[in-house]
């Protein structure tokens, strides 16, 4: 048992404090002291201060810096988690809005459009096509008949008449 050395006044000494930190005393001297401390805040407050002032270990080395590394790991696994939650916001508003545009039947139009695009497209190439033939056709004929006229003027008889 703790003898009335560790105790002045109704109060733990020091000295006891030293003893339970170096593990001097049995389980129910702790256990008074515990309860001692438990009711009596000037105790307390003699304990903390004691351990405050240097029977508190020391700081690892490095402890800081994995601290700080932890704490930015943390801060930028937020920053990813918001930017997903953003990206996430984003497809959700795309998708909304591709459904609703589909259900108001918008990309119908544009298939229509298209179609009468390719049917324009397809009509001008075979006006082309047909144009194309008779224009070379007559310009086949201009030319024959031009050269024939100037042949005639110089005096010349065309090869075919020949």
């Amino acid at each position: 048992m703790i003898d009335t050395r560790c105790f002045e006044n109704g109060h733990i000494k020091n000295e006891a404090f030293t003893m339970l930190e170096h593990g001097k005393l049995e389980v129910a001297d702790r256990l008074s002291l515990a309860a001692h401390l438990a009711s009596c805040n000037v105790c307390s407050e003699n304990y903390t201060t004691f351990l405050l002032k240097g029977s508190l270990m020391d700081i690892p080395v490095g402890l800081n810096e994995l601290i700080i590394s932890k704490t930015i790991g943390s801060l930028n696994k937020e920053k990813s988690i918001k930017a997903s939650i953003i990206q996430l916001f984003k497809l959700t508003a795309a998708a909304v809005l591709a459904v609703s545009l589909y259900s108001t039947g918008v990309f119908n139009t544009f298939y229509y459009a298209s179609d009468k695009l390719s049917n324009n497209i397809a009509l001008t190439d075979r006006f082309l096509q047909i144009n194309n033939n008779s224009f070379e056709e007559r310009l086949n004929e201009g030319l024959t008949d031009f050269s024939e006229k100037i042949n005639k003027f110089n005096g010349v008889e065309s090869y075919e008449k020949k």
